[in-house]
């Protein structure tokens, strides 16, 4: 059987920091696999907001989800801090990759790592447009001294 594998890119463009809740842990007693993606999801969101854009307006244009994929490798219980670095890459005329790191927070080890391949939409005219300028702008890393 074939397994996914998620590289990553170089440079995390953006961070940030969410606990498990109740609601995210299965029957197993750890985090769920379906509770990943309301992770991603917010970390993503978070991500375009920090660059001043949402899902629905990105310099005038929308983005949807073309494709998910996902690679879990360790558990996370309730209330435990889970980190998720969001980077960019595979840019093309219309799309590129969102990846995200989701590690414990405290224990330092990768929990999974998950991507999203966005489509740039014109809703307006109801077709697929070209990746907004300022969105590839935003997603160039800061140098870090």
């Amino acid at each position: 059987m074939s397994r996914i594998n998620i590289d990553l890119p170089d440079s995390p463009l953006y961070e940030t920091e969410m606990r498990v809740r109740i609601s995210d842990v299965n029957y197993a007693n750890h985090l769920s696999n379906d509770a990943i993606w309301g992770f991603v999801n917010e970390a993503r969101v978070q991500f375009l907001y920090s660059r001043g854009f949402s899902e629905a307006d990105v310099d005038g244009k929308a983005i949807i989800l073309g494709d998910s994929a996902a690679r879990f490798e360790n558990q996370a219980f309730y209330g435990e801090p889970i980190s998720l670095e969001v980077y960019a890459d595979d840019f093309t005329e219309h799309s590129c990759s969102l990846y995200f790191h989701l590690y414990h927070a405290d224990k330092g080890y990768t929990i999974a790592k998950a991507m999203n391949g966005l489509v740039f939409f014109d809703y307006h005219n109801q077709s697929v447009c070209d990746v907004p300028k300022a969105f590839v702008e935003a997603c160039i890393p800061l140098e870090v001294d």
